[in-house]
């Protein structure tokens, strides 16, 4: 769509900008997204299910009041670890690389 010969700058930078709102509006449907990944794999006939870590214990000295815990949960270490840090980094690359068209299209 973006190397079409009939695109025109202005129609770039709004077809960036929807990009860019909608893989925010993705970060927020993880549930969504995990069942249609379900859906597929059940399709296909593969595993679906999140492996569980065994949860270690961490030495805390007497005096600690922090109260941190590991990610145990499958799920949510996938959730955070890689699907929001997978769309974050598309993300901000996404902002990054095209500034220098936004920059320009405000001056047109």
């Amino acid at each position: 769509m973006l190397q079409a010969k009939d695109v025109d700058i202005h129609k770039a930078v709004g077809v960036l900008q929807n990009t860019i709102q909608a893989l925010s509006a993705y970060r927020d449907d993880f549930d969504q997204v995990k069942r249609t990944a379900q859906n597929i794999a059940e399709r296909w006939g593969v595993q679906s299910e999140f492996t569980e870590i065994r949860k270690r214990r961490m030495k805390r000295h007497f005096d600690e009041l922090s109260q941190d815990e590991r990610l145990s949960d499958g799920e949510s270490r996938f959730r955070i670890n890689v699907f929001n840090a997978s769309l974050d980094i598309i993300n901000s690359q996404l902002s990054q690389r095209f500034t220098s068209m936004r920059e320009t299209n405000k001056l047109f």
